[in-house]
């Protein structure tokens, strides 16, 4: 285990995400990145959290539990935060940090695997996906909403 590999990463994850200690405090998502696999990894998580306490006070008539879904959705990005991810290629023997990167061993870093540099899906395609799921849901709240 390497501690301050990993203080950098959690550092490195803060500064994309967060931007400050605890999260949603009053710099919350101040700057985010929209990068790779955060979006995947990071955001889609406290959506599907948001949309799963949005559609079930829909469905009960409440009013959204606001606390409740910031509350678990901070546990998930907490947990992300956490992780480590070998970024910076993470080896058992530290002594290889400092060989060539083209080495076709099979602990290689697989940093590109996890955080894809080109588009896995069509960004319209998936924001079309979006619309068409979830449009007349959000279009009904928005009348429905008081000023």
């Amino acid at each position: 285990m390497n501690r301050y590999r990993d203080y950098l990463e959690y550092n490195a994850r803060n500064q994309i995400t967060w931007w400050a200690p605890h999260g949603q405090e009053t710099l919350a998502d101040y700057a985010s990145k929209h990068w790779g696999g955060l979006v995947k990894e990071f955001y889609y998580p406290r959506w599907r959290i948001f949309v799963d306490h949005l559609v079930s006070a829909v469905e009960t008539g409440r009013v959204l539990n606001q606390t409740a879904c910031l509350s678990e959705s901070l546990v998930k990005e907490t947990e992300w935060m956490q992780e480590t991810t070998c970024l910076g290629g993470c080896y058992a023997d530290s002594s290889r940090v400092t060989q060539s990167r083209d080495d076709d061993d099979d602990d290689t870093d697989d940093a590109t695997t996890k955080y894809p540099v080109e588009a896995v899906e069509d960004t319209v395609l998936v924001a079309q996906d979006l619309v068409d799921r979830w449009g007349l849901i959000a279009a009904r709240l928005a009348k429905d909403a008081k000023p």
